[in-house]
């Protein structure tokens, strides 16, 4: 009956953000057209700098294969975990800005289930939008891709999405535990282009830098997409890389849920509802 119940409420907070989201027609316009417009800024500034040396550079740096494809793979992922860092990590956040944080929050509906059905229409409404984003930027840029292994393709841009909503619930109690969480959640967007190695191989940065890199669950995915897409990687080629993956991942969504919880628990017993 518990498991029924948590199911239920995660649809029912699923169904209140599709009827939500699709009354702001903008918001779902800039989903679609955002991720076009960077990439495309991304691909030009690539051929006026490096001109057709561009493939030649990205080797020289271990990366084989078309710099196009390099570049919108590295941003439809990047558009995905931006989108779940606002929709996921969010989720609980939001509630206080729609005025029903507290309400959530005495509810008898577990708090996880909230934070689950926010993050899967996250997944869902985003994972559109990055897959008819990425089919544009192809469409007009002449991208070419190497797949050899299908399965091993499919099953690294699942791993890479279930990396970013990682990052997404593994942030949620960091939002919730601030009045500042906007500012932050913008302020995250932009370490992880520069760390994630979305634009630009990894390997170009200093070795400290890399290490970071290699701490962020969207860096693994990015990798594995692009070597069974770009560099017709099979599955036991990326196997090291899902499975760090998969490794981050688990311990991103359990900080994520300890510091939710751990909110509602000191809200509780200071009576600091009304400033959660």
């Amino acid at each position: 009956m518990n498991i029924v119940y948590h199911v239920r409420v995660i649809k029912a907070v699923a169904v209140r953000d599709f009827k939500i989201r699709i009354t702001y027609i903008p918001w779902i316009m800039n989903s679609l057209l955002q991720p076009i417009a960077w990439t495309l800024i991304l691909v030009y500034a690539y051929r006026s700098i490096m001109g057709p040396g561009s493939r030649e550079i990205l080797t020289a740096h271990g990366w084989a294969g078309d710099p196009v494809g390099f570049l919108v793979l590295g941003q439809v992922l990047l558009s995905l975990f931006n989108a779940l860092n606002w929709r996921a990590g969010m989720a609980i956040q939001r509630e206080r800005w729609y005025g029903t944080l507290e309400l959530i929050l005495q509810a008898p509906a577990s708090r996880i289930a909230v934070l689950a059905g926010s993050s899967l229409f996250g997944l869902v409404d985003a994972g559109w939008a990055s897959f008819l984003s990425a089919l544009a930027v192809i469409a007009l840029t002449n991208a070419t891709f190497n797949i050899v292994d299908p399965l091993a393709a499919a099953t690294s841009v699942a791993l890479a999405a279930v990396g970013a909503l990682s990052m997404g619930v593994g942030l949620a109690g960091l939002y919730v535990l601030t009045r500042s969480a906007g500012p932050i959640a913008i302020a995250i967007q932009h370490p992880t282009r520069f760390f994630t190695g979305s634009s630009f191989p990894l390997a170009i940065l200093p070795a400290v830098l890399q290490y970071v890199g290699y701490a962020i669950p969207l860096t693994y995915g990015l990798e594995a997409v692009r070597m069974t897409m770009l560099q017709g990687a099979g599955l036991s080629d990326v196997e090291p890389l899902l499975y760090r993956l998969l490794i981050l991942s688990l311990a991103s969504s359990m900080l994520g849920v300890a510091m939710v919880r751990w909110a509602e628990e000191v809200a509780r017993r200071n009576g600091w509802l009304h400033t959660f």
